[in-house]
């Protein structure tokens, strides 16, 4: 949403039309996901002092005076030459080693999770937000839930999903539909609803 912010934005302000960036900010550099050894990492060089912070880390302080990467502005102009430059630091060593250092000397970073990671990740599992669902057909199964509680409760849906028309004639009859015509519907395939028993995961084309 913020990355949207921004380009609407500067084309409200100015009729810039955004191209794509990949995972970079429109306005900071350095400001989005690096290659590391073993996976991807996101930096935040929101500021002067993050950016100083940076390149004392990755151990160039001397970019910090270099006139392309000076100022903010200097460093978006150069934003390619400079992505390039760290690229070449953070490819030698691991997401960790990166996480570590960098978070120790305050600049705002963490790494790109996989599905998986990020499935079973720690404080994904403490808000609540992977859960264990009972469905009277499947048994249990995981499933995503709601990570906003109100009151300590989480208005995350549990059970089983419907099968697919397995409400249609209850729709149809709170719109007016008789019986009949509800009947009517599903045997000229106007409408589907599963008959009583069966396991329906599709409707049939």
């Amino acid at each position: 949403m913020q990355q949207t912010y921004w380009f609407a934005a500067a084309f409200f302000s100015r009729g810039i039309v955004a191209k794509p960036m990949g995972t970079a900010h429109p306005l900071i550099a350095p400001y989005q996901t690096f290659q590391c050894k073993d996976g991807v990492i996101a930096i935040g060089g929101g500021n002067q002092t993050n950016w100083e912070r940076i390149a004392t880390v990755l151990g160039h302080p001397e970019w910090v005076g270099d006139a392309r990467f000076g100022n903010g502005s200097q460093r978006l102009a150069h934003r390619a030459e400079l992505v390039a430059l760290m690229l070449g630091v953070l490819e030698t060593d691991t997401v960790a080693t990166w996480e570590s250092r960098l978070s120790k000397a305050g600049v705002p970073v963490g790494p790109v999770q996989s599905i998986d990671q990020a499935l079973n990740h720690a404080q994904v599992n403490a808000v609540g937000m992977v859960i264990d669902n009972l469905d009277d057909r499947a048994g249990v199964d995981r499933a995503i839930g709601c990570p906003i509680h109100f009151n300590d409760e989480s208005p995350t849906r549990r059970g089983r999903a419907p099968l697919v028309g397995e409400h249609t004639g209850d729709v149809l009859l709170s719109f007016g539909f008789s019986d009949a015509e509800v009947r009517a519907l599903i045997d000229l395939n106007a409408a589907f609803q599963p008959k009583p028993g069966t396991n329906v995961a599709f409707a049939p084309v």
